[in-house]
């Protein structure tokens, strides 16, 4: 223990001169690319703002007073709102068809057996060190958070350790030097959330199997959290969005968690939790949108519930929307804020577009709670070695509740889904917690999150073929436009800034 102990001191030393020599420590939020930062060369030669924009028309920005829907009401579709009113466009609605706004962040209320109520997630949790994005969006309507619990592994037989400190200390720092120079050489392109011009970059490209392989970052995997966050297998992700999982400013934020004298002064920690819940958030986004339309003199809610859309139609230069409640809305420009394949069973699309569009996939995710007999210490616990059947993850949120969120990646959620050996599931999950989390007994909570529709994506094959260039060529045609996880990485930042890059281009 005191040779890890040392280790891990030098460790800090490490990390201290890392934090110096890259010049990119400070105390505040990362200093982003902006857009005047455009057009950006990424160190490899390529413009891809050029390489964005030659695959889409010239086309001028519709003027302030059009109506402008938007359909979905999840994070890309509330921030695609937020960023077209504060560009001066008031005739502003969006059309979610669930009760609630939220999309893939769902937080609920539970009462524990000691009668603790909280609030609990079963989708989008943790906001990352880089999430500019959301902390400016908790900044704006008031959302307070506090600093998540730490990452750690499961070793099995009830014992944990730091995700940083899981492999020897001689593997982690050569594989953090190396992934360091990576992040650094491609900083722009990772920040940068749109996936056209990746396939012109092999590396970035390539699947993340082959990356961690090629570049010897084995040692790096506890960081890597891929499969626990339901973002499908190695082999079919792509290394850019596993770069964009770990990005700069959240690594040099990690590394000064390791020097004492440093991590109090970052203002943020490595990850945050919203109070309230990130459903919470953006529910107060939605409250905020309502205030501001009115405020302009606009008739009508600019965020309405229960409008799930059946079919979108061209009629005199407008886009004709009808919803399956059998009201219809009419709008200039339509923003689609959820994933191609959905858009393209609502529009009559050429055969090729809609072929394209056709090849969204998804890799199915199921989260639920379970109020256990032991009060694990608040941290986000993954499963790096993952059997067939086992959670890979459980994220423990407060302290002073047993309650815990667990878990199933798409294997294991697919049966879920087709509802195939639940027992089965239900008593390999109680082996999996005594064996593993000290957990003897615990109840289900109600009410568990299924999500089949989670992470679109494309086989690897599609995406180094250029697949986001093509989908990129349909942004603006008809008057409809596309954001949302279907064409950025699966999270909340980046959906969300991808919406912004998408008004800030064509609004």
């Amino acid at each position: 223990m005191k040779l890890l102990t040392h280790q891990y001191s030098l460790f800090g030393l490490f990390s201290a001169s890392l934090l110096l020599t890259t010049r990119a420590f400070h105390l505040g939020p990362p200093r982003l690319p902006t857009r005047s930062s455009f057009p950006i060369h990424n160190h490899v030669g390529l413009n891809t703002r050029c390489l964005m924009a030659a695959s889409v028309a010239d086309l001028s920005p519709p003027s302030k007073d059009q109506s402008i829907g938007i359909i979905g009401g999840g994070p890309s579709g509330i921030a695609a709102a937020w960023f077209l009113m504060q560009k001066g466009y008031s005739d502003v609605t969006v059309l979610e068809g669930a009760s609630e706004v939220g999309g893939k962040c769902r937080t609920v209320n539970y009462t524990d057996s000691k009668g603790n109520t909280n609030n609990y997630e079963l989708g989008a949790e943790y906001i990352t060190y880089a999430y500019d994005t959301l902390f400016d969006f908790m900044d704006d309507v008031g959302e307070k958070w506090v600093p998540a619990g730490g990452i750690e592994v499961i070793l099995g037989g009830g014992k944990f350790i730091e995700a940083l400190k899981y492999s020897p200390i001689h593997k982690v720092l050569p594989a953090a030097i190396k992934y360091l120079l990576i992040l650094i050489k491609y900083r722009n392109i990772i920040s940068n959330p749109s996936n056209a011009g990746i396939a012109a970059i092999p590396f970035l490209s390539q699947s993340s199997d082959d990356f961690i392989e090629k570049e010897g970052l084995q040692a790096l995997k506890p960081i890597f959290l891929v499969r626990q966050f339901g973002y499908g297998p190695f082999p079919q992700f792509p290394t850019i969005n596993l770069l964009r999982t770990v990005p700069l400013p959240t690594l040099l934020r990690s590394l000064g968690e390791q020097i004492p004298i440093v991590k109090n002064f970052f203002k943020r920690p490595i990850a945050a939790l919203a109070v309230d819940g990130t459903q919470g958030l953006f529910q107060k986004m939605a409250v905020s949108l309502n205030e501001k339309k009115s405020a302009a003199g606009q008739s009508g809610d600019a965020v309405l519930v229960g409008q799930k859309v059946t079919a979108m139609t061209q009629k005199n230069g407008k886009i004709v929307v009808d919803t399956a409640s059998g009201q219809k809305h009419t709008f200039d420009k339509v923003i689609c804020a959820i994933p191609p394949d959905v858009v393209e069973k609502l529009f009559k699309f050429s055969e090729e577009e809609s072929n394209l569009m056709k090849m969204i996939g998804y890799d199915p995710y199921f989260v639920a709670c379970i109020d256990p007999d032991y009060n694990l210490e608040r941290a986000y616990y993954q499963n790096l070695e993952t059997l067939e059947d086992d959670p890979v993850q459980f994220s423990k949120r407060w302290t002073d509740s047993a309650i815990v969120a667990y878990g199933y990646n798409w294997k294991t959620a697919e049966k879920v889904l087709n509802k195939k050996n639940l027992e089965k599931l239900h008593c390999e999950l109680s082996n999996y917690c005594k064996n593993n989390m000290n957990i003897n007994s615990f109840s289900f909570m109600p009410n568990p999150a299924l999500w089949e529709t989670y992470h679109p994506n494309v086989p690897i094959e599609a995406y180094q073929d250029g697949y986001y260039d093509k989908l990129e060529a349909i942004q603006g045609k008809y008057g409809l436009y596309l954001t949302g996880d279907g064409m950025a990485a699966e999270s909340m930042e980046y959906s969300c800034k991808y919406s912004k890059q998408l008004i800030d281009r064509f609004f």
